[in-house]
């Protein structure tokens, strides 16, 4: 388990808690933290992002990557090992050699930034978008093309989402979407869920995540929520 208090970084492996600071990493700083699948753990720093993958640090920075902007938003690895870094002037793709900056206007966010991704069992990746012209939610398939999903061509009851999250066994797509609640998205049927019309406590849900049962897990304003498959 890690744990960021924007000064320090600590580890506790169930026995004993590590500290992380500039006498054994290059953390002086860390505003947020992310584990990938891979086992790598990724830290946005003031200056771009570390990486520890248990033995060694890899800092990525303006300076020695394609990071589009310091400020960075998310990491996401998908199960080909691409790493997608979402930063505010764009998001970066590293797929080993290759690296793809997606800022251009033919991509379903242009210069926006994606908060959340998530990808499903059939190796689809969904973006979810929010903050200043926020788009709704991007998909990046795995025959390596994009869809957008927005108020024009879906049944989004806004275009700001914070989180993504996809069924482990199908391939329904859950949204958090900001002063709404839950949106279910089955492929072809878009299911509403807020607190007018469900247990749902909350139209202010930060982050969602499936666990081993296959339960969904959403982070509110007031509590926490569960969704039972």
């Amino acid at each position: 388990m890690w744990l960021a208090t924007h000064t320090q970084v600590y580890r506790f492996d169930g026995r004993q808690w590590t500290l992380f600071d500039l006498t054994n990493s290059p953390l002086h700083y860390c505003r947020r933290l992310f584990a990938d699948a891979l086992g790598n753990v990724w830290f946005v720093i003031r200056d771009g992002l570390a990486r520890f993958d248990g033995q060694q640090w890899t800092v990525l920075t303006r300076q020695n990557s394609a990071l589009p902007s310091f400020f960075i938003r998310t990491v996401f690895v998908d199960s080909h090992h691409r790493t997608w870094i979402s930063a505010d002037e764009g998001t970066v793709c590293f797929d080993s050699p290759q690296t793809t900056t997606h800022t251009d206007p033919k991509y379903p966010w242009g210069k926006l930034a994606f908060s959340n991704a998530a990808e499903d069992k059939d190796g689809n990746i969904w973006f979810a978008l929010s903050g200043s012209g926020s788009k709704g939610l991007a998909c990046y398939s795995a025959r390596g093309e994009w869809s957008s999903y927005t108020l024009a061509n879906s049944g989004l009851p806004n275009q700001t989402v914070a989180d993504v999250a996809c069924e482990p066994q199908t391939n329904v797509i859950w949204l958090s979407v900001y002063q709404v609640g839950l949106v279910r998205f089955d492929g072809n049927r878009w299911s509403l869920f807020t607190p007018a019309n469900s247990a749902v406590p909350s139209t202010t849900i930060s982050d969602l995540t499936f666990d081993a049962n296959g339960t969904l897990w959403g982070a509110t304003s007031i509590g926490l929520v569960q969704v039972r498959p």
